[in-house]
């Protein structure tokens, strides 16, 4: 599955570069401990907000209490889809370690490629953990680490 990753970076190489690693982040849902509370209430919050909408239409409530209770439904809705998003995102997210740099290809719709020059080693912590997972994080110019 590597070698099938390092090719979507082989257009990015420069002349003397090479891949020292490559990979994606963890695919399908992530779960959060977050989650545990926000992923119940949301679907709670959407549902309310939905049935809410259902009486207010069809009790004839005034426009006001319809665009209210709908609004409602609404940021409930775009909740959802930017979990759905998270998840379609990472799929299609690669990252690369170069003896130079490293490079960042994600995008849903149309790939974008970053990258981060990296000028020593020292820049870089790579955290692995016994389960084969791990973490890299970047330090910044400005004193702060980027994971």
């Amino acid at each position: 599955m590597l070698a099938n990753i390092s090719d979507k970076f082989h257009h990015e190489l420069r002349s003397g570069e090479k891949i020292i690693w490559c990979g994606q982040p963890q695919q399908g849902p992530i779960v959060r401990p977050s989650d545990i509370l926000m992923v119940p209430f949301t679907l709670l919050w959407f549902g309310f907000a939905i049935v809410l909408e259902f009486f207010y239409v069809s009790m004839g409530a005034p426009l006001f209490f319809m665009v209210w209770g709908g609004s409602f439904a609404l940021i409930a809705l775009w909740m959802i889809i930017a979990r759905i998003h998270e998840t379609i995102r990472l799929s299609k997210a690669y990252y690369a370690l170069t003896n130079e740099r490293a490079i960042f290809i994600y995008g849903v719709f149309l790939p974008i490629t970053q990258s981060v020059y990296v000028k020593k080693q020292q820049d870089i912590i790579l955290e692995t953990y016994s389960n084969g997972k791990g973490t890299i994080t970047f330090w910044s110019y400005w004193g702060g680490r980027h994971s």
